[in-house]
């Protein structure tokens, strides 16, 4: 339930985004450009990384959406879970092992971010624009899971396969869409 007093009813980040379209629909575009834009990473690795930040963060609600996206652009369900238990054991392809790191390093302890972390991603054969899309997302997650929890959004594997199959298909655009559709029928 909604921390807010006066909208208790706001359960879900369109919820949030209908109700109070500004500033929130302007989050959109952005995750789109991150999250689907042109890319060395993959939306699959994308949505993998993301649901990462969220389960470091402790974001069920986060986690269980982009944890289900990941699943539909063809990440293991197996993998996700192993990734939110261990990622120290997780049976991660090497190749993403240090974008994950760099996730992991950004999320807990971001004054403690090193070229080190750059270089390794460099390492394993990405570029330059893996590292910056990977902190982009990595940005991104930790500001929206600071909203979710901010606004005490619950999870719920309902919400989570039905917010994961519409992000699948509709993307962040989509969601952005509905949600301004929806404010201006509850005007």
């Amino acid at each position: 339930m909604s921390r807010l007093e006066d909208h208790p009813d706001i359960a879900t980040l369109g919820d949030l985004y209908s109700r109070f379209p500004e500033p929130f629909l302007k989050v959109s575009p952005l995750g789109h450009e991150i999250m689907r834009g042109d890319a060395p990473l993959t939306p699959a690795e994308r949505e993998l990384v993301a649901a990462y930040v969220s389960a470091l963060n402790g974001c069920g609600y986060c986690h269980g959406i982009h944890a289900e996206v990941a699943r539909v652009f063809g990440v293991d369900a197996d993998l996700l879970a192993a990734l939110a238990d261990d990622p120290d054991s997780a049976p991660v392809e090497a190749r993403m092992r240090p974008i994950l790191a760099l996730a992991r390093q950004l999320t807990e302890a971001p004054a403690r971010m090193t070229d080190a972390h750059a270089q390794a991603v460099r390492d394993a054969g990405w570029d330059d624009r893996a590292v910056v899309f990977t902190v982009a997302v990595t940005a991104y997650f930790n500001m929206m899971n600071r909203l979710v929890e901010g606004f005490g959004l619950v999870h719920s594997d309902a919400n989570a396969a039905r917010a994961g199959a519409f992000l699948a298909g509709a993307g962040y655009l989509g969601m952005r869409n509905a949600a301004a559709a929806r404010a201006e029928r509850e005007g």
